[in-house]
């Protein structure tokens, strides 16, 4: 299962759309709350997908989290930022992918995640 974490529902819907059309099963967030709610569900989680565009600070404890429970996550960030590059490999982030997104980059990076999860 991958946990998607994206705020905007459109953007949320193509990307879950992608990742279904290559047989991955997708739970949503659209918030740090569901985020939250989502990791409480207990379910086996293999990676995740950040969003961080929308997100307040309140996603780093929760991106420990993943990296507590071995759950590799990938950030996506909506601008190229020093800052958000250092804070995102800090909490255990196994790459950063500046916005708009390659389709093709993404799969590509999801099934290397996986492959070695």
């Amino acid at each position: 299962m991958i946990l998607l974490v994206e705020r905007n529902a459109a953007n949320r819907r193509l990307l879950r759309q992608v990742l279904e059309r290559e047989g991955f099963g997708v739970m949503e967030a659209g918030s740090v709350q569901e985020m939250e709610k989502a990791l409480g569900e207990g379910l086996p989680l293999r990676l995740a997908l950040i969003d961080l565009a929308g997100l307040d600070a309140g996603i780093w404890p929760l991106c420990d989290e993943l990296r507590k429970r071995n759950v590799p996550f990938f950030v996506l960030s909506p601008r190229q930022s020093r800052q958000v590059e250092a804070a995102s490999y800090a909490h255990g982030a196994r790459g950063v992918m500046v916005k708009p997104l390659v389709m093709q980059q993404l799969l590509a990076t999801v099934k290397a995640l996986l492959e070695d999860a």
